[in-house]
C-alpha cells in the first residue's frame, strides 16, 4: 500500500501471541503490548528494579 514511514503498533491482551509479536518484529515495527497480568506475570513484575522501567516515546504523527 506503499506505507514509507515508521510502524507504530499498540494493541491490548487480546492481540497479544508469540506470533503477533513475531509478525511486528518481521516487519521491523515498534511496538507496545498489553498482557493479561495473570499471577505469574504479577510476581514477575515486582521482581523488576524501579530504576530500570523507561518511559515509552510515540513519535509524532506527521
Amino acid at each position: 500500500m506503499g506505507v514509507t514511514g515508521m510502524i507504530v503498533i499498540r494493541a491490548d491482551s487480546a492481540f497479544f501471541s508469540h506470533k503477533v509479536v513475531a509478525a511486528c518484529r518481521r516487519a521491523k515495527a515498534r511496538f507496545s503490548m498489553t498482557v493479561a497480568q495473570r499471577k505469574k506475570v504479577r510476581e514477575l513484575i515486582t521482581t523488576i528494579p524501579k530504576d530500570a522501567w523507561t518511559a515509552i516515546k510515540y513519535p509524532k504523527a506527521t
